[in-house]
């Protein structure tokens, strides 16, 4: 017997619902599905009772995991988009995709800062789009940055502003050099595509009219290829990936991955590094910080979905 069936509608008064099953017996089971539009990176908190002749039994419990609080991220399988890796997100290329916006915070992910910076989140932050087909995962990086300098002279100039992506793709969490994992890699690129690394990366390459602006289209790596352009605005830059599923996923039909976002960032009148921060990059054993680059217990997860649907929190454990 189930709640609608023997009682479709149920009463409501205030924040309680009651059901009353008449005639109930047996294994008789309830499922609910539970939405929200309230902040839930904390859970949602339910609790009731069921009362059966002279016996009261409890029930209750933190449930689902707003996709957006904690540590886990989504890419919807969306086949019909065709992105190109210009370092523009124009239209089209993203519908459908998974988008979260993340910025530096002090301890706490996600937006996990390391080291100093002079920004205020607000003036700087991240937007990320997410979705993948039946070859690759996509990821477009929008990168508000007051404060962009992609001085190529500068040493180790990719500290000054990119992104680094990075995917664990056997999902082994080691704590080791993720360089020995086929599956575990990192990728980098500087905001104006002049600059790349990582395991299996594309080779250096001069982006196109970089003096003003830049970009670098489709170079092919073994593991990715990505496409990098500042704004012409000067209000921050855009990375794009493209990231080959047949080889760094292991089984090819494992469906969450390690995953997480590092961002170098520079200030002004500086030529190196003043700040990291990352989207994940949080140690759950100790509660801490991690500069997790080379650590895939620190990153976050990436869930990749069989459908273009993007769950709603009652997907992820009420049932």
């Amino acid at each position: 017997m189930d709640a609608t069936s023997s009682s479709p509608t149920g009463t409501q008064s205030g924040n309680v619902i009651t059901w009353n099953l008449a005639g109930a017996s047996g294994d008789t089971q309830i499922t609910y599905s539970l939405s929200t539009t309230a902040d839930t990176s904390e859970g949602v908190t339910f609790s009731g009772v069921i009362e059966a002749g002279d016996q009261t039994f409890g029930v209750g419990g933190t449930v689902g995991m707003d996709i957006e609080g904690a540590n886990a991220a989504v890419a919807p399988l969306i086949t019909t988009n065709n992105v190109v890796l210009d370092g523009e997100l124009n239209a089209g290329e993203y519908d459908g995709a998974y988008v979260f916006t993340f910025d530096r915070a002090n301890a706490v992910a996600p937006g996990v800062l390391i080291g100093g910076d002079s920004y205020p989140p607000s003036e700087s932050n991240m937007t990320v789009h997410i979705f993948h087909d039946e070859r690759y995962i996509f990821v477009g990086c929008d990168m508000l940055d007051p404060s962009v300098n992609f001085e190529a002279s500068a040493s180790d100039a990719w500290r000054n502003d990119s992104v680094e992506l990075y995917m664990d793709g056997d999902d082994s969490q080691q704590s080791g050099a993720k360089d020995d994992n086929e599956f575990g890699f990192q990728a980098t690129v500087m905001g104006n595509g002049a600059i790349w690394g990582g395991s299996g990366a594309p080779a250096a390459t001069d982006a196109v009219d970089l003096a003003n602006g830049g970009r670098a289209v489709d170079i092919d790596g073994r593991f990715w290829n990505a496409g990098a352009r500042a704004k012409d605005d000067g209000t921050g830059y855009i990375v794009e990936y493209k990231v080959d599923k047949e080889l760094i996923l292991d089984p090819l039909d494992i469906s969450e991955i390690g995953f997480d976002i590092g961002l170098n960032d520079v200030s002004v009148g500086d030529t190196d590094r003043t700040g990291k921060w990352a989207w994940w990059h949080f140690d759950n054993a100790t509660g801490g910080r991690v500069d997790a680059w080379n650590d895939e217990s620190g990153w976050g997860r990436l869930t990749l979905l069989p459908t273009s649907e993007i769950p709603g929190v009652s997907d992820w454990g009420l049932y």
